[in-house]
């Protein structure tokens, strides 16, 4: 028996910070080039821009070059927990029978600090919490519940567990490969 902490995710479509940093310096520079262009502009002015402008240009640079470096912080919160036992799985306070389970569906390819490398301005760390089980119902009903894990293949704990499901039938021998290797 293992346990998963169980993720909800905020969906809230926003603009990734560097085109916001990107933005104010192209912005910026557009006004300091106008400053410098325009002579009756006092130098005090012109200062304050030129200032304004290289830091927006070294944010957005510092940004970029400790990319790497940063975690990609999914917007949500941690509520209950994802528990996986031979005769039951405990979803965030709900408890399914086995018997009343028609299909499983478990992807686990996110984890803790893991590089995720197709980010447009690069690399960034993940937090492990892009994990799905979904549960088909007998009663048609679909469950799905993102989780975390802490490191590489940490399902591998809940074997026991998901060999059961198999020979039950409600979880593929392709998926049940793909979570836990040959068996």
């Amino acid at each position: 028996m293992a346990s998963y902490r169980i993720f909800h995710p905020i969906e809230k479509h926003r603009f990734p910070k560097d085109i916001y940093l990107l933005s104010l310096s192209v912005l910026t520079s557009c006004f300091a080039l106008f400053c410098f262009i325009n002579p009756p502009v006092k130098s005090g002015l012109k200062l304050i821009v030129l200032l304004v402008c290289t830091a927006s240009w070294m944010m957005l640079f510092l940004q970029w070059f400790v990319n790497d470096k940063t975690v990609d912080f999914r917007k949500g919160v941690f509520k209950g927990l994802l528990t996986l036992e031979k005769d039951r799985i405990i979803c965030d306070d709900k408890t399914y029978l086995i018997k009343d389970i028609e299909n499983i569906s478990i992807t686990n390819s996110d984890y803790k600090y893991k590089h995720q490398r197709c980010k447009i301005f690069g690399p960034r760390l993940s937090i492990g919490t892009k994990n799905v089980i979904t549960l088909q119902l007998k009663n048609k009903t679909l469950v799905k519940a993102f989780f975390q894990q802490e490191h590489d293949n940490q399902i591998v704990a809940s074997e026991q567990e998901l060999i059961s499901y198999f020979q039950e039938g409600i979880l593929g021998k392709k998926n049940l490969i793909n979570l836990i290797g040959s068996f």
